[in-house]
């Protein structure tokens, strides 16, 4: 059957990694993910940047990060 009109069905993208460059000697209080309404666990990989882990994506999701 030919797909006509918007889709059907959404594909879950699975596990995002997602790093983020902060202003010099700021600490992030608290991630979140705005749509998932849930809280991430911050990873500092280096100095100056912030590292997280969004597990899955439906339609869209949106990273807040409060400094």
């Amino acid at each position: 059957m030919m797909m006509k009109g918007p889709f059907r069905d959404l594909v879950p993208l699975t596990e995002q990694r997602v790093r983020v460059k902060l202003p010099g000697g700021v600490k992030p209080l608290k991630v979140q993910l705005l749509v998932a309404d849930r809280s991430l666990r911050v990873e500092e990989s280096s100095p100056g940047y912030v590292d997280v882990t969004v597990p899955v994506i439906l339609d869209h999701e949106v990273v807040a990060i409060d400094l």
